[in-house]
């Protein structure tokens, strides 16, 4: 039996969250902005400039919180033990309607992206509120999909000797 085990990629997460606390007393330690000069519209915790340390650090919380994100759905998806064979799929009307709830909130999502594009079009792009909703779109979307891969596909797991000349 193969084991897909979830421990690494909650290490991963712990990982990302600690670099998060240093990350975010990094950013407290700049200057407070020049109210007095032409600001960016951006959040406010988000300093004006980012430093070579801060930029290394962002990159490597993402690359952590994705694997350990990935992880953990892996676990959830395929199961803790994998064990050879069919397993037809798992059909429950919950999941079908939180599958249709999720692409609801897609379609509803979408529309209020286009608003905000239209709306950037007229005043000035406001970057922050088009880019929380391409983000919380794309993530439902990936939502509705595990979901129906989870639920409504049947799963199977195939294991072959590997065939090769490499001696170990």
């Amino acid at each position: 039996m193969n084991r897909n085990d979830a421990t690494i990629p909650w290490l991963a997460l712990a990982a990302a969250a600690f670099l998060g606390l240093i990350l975010a007393y990094s950013f407290s330690t700049h200057p407070p902005p020049d109210p007095a000069a032409a600001q960016v519209p951006r959040l406010a915790w988000v300093p004006a400039s980012l430093e070579r340390h801060e930029i290394f650090l962002t990159s490597v919380i993402m690359i952590l919180a994705i694997y350990g994100i990935h992880g953990l759905v892996s676990v959830w998806l395929e199961g803790r033990e994998l064990e050879p064979g069919r397993r037809p799929a798992r059909h429950s009307p919950w999941a079908f309607w939180a599958i249709l709830a999720c692409l609801s909130a897609v379609l509803a999502i979408s529309v209020a992206f286009a608003g905000a594009i239209a709306d950037g079009l007229r005043a000035g792009p406001d970057t922050v509120r088009e880019g929380f909703l391409m983000g919380s779109l794309l993530l439902l979307f990936a939502l509705a999909l595990a979901l129906y891969k989870h639920h409504f596909l049947p799963d199977e797991v195939l294991v072959e000797e590997p065939d090769t000349d490499v001696p170990w």
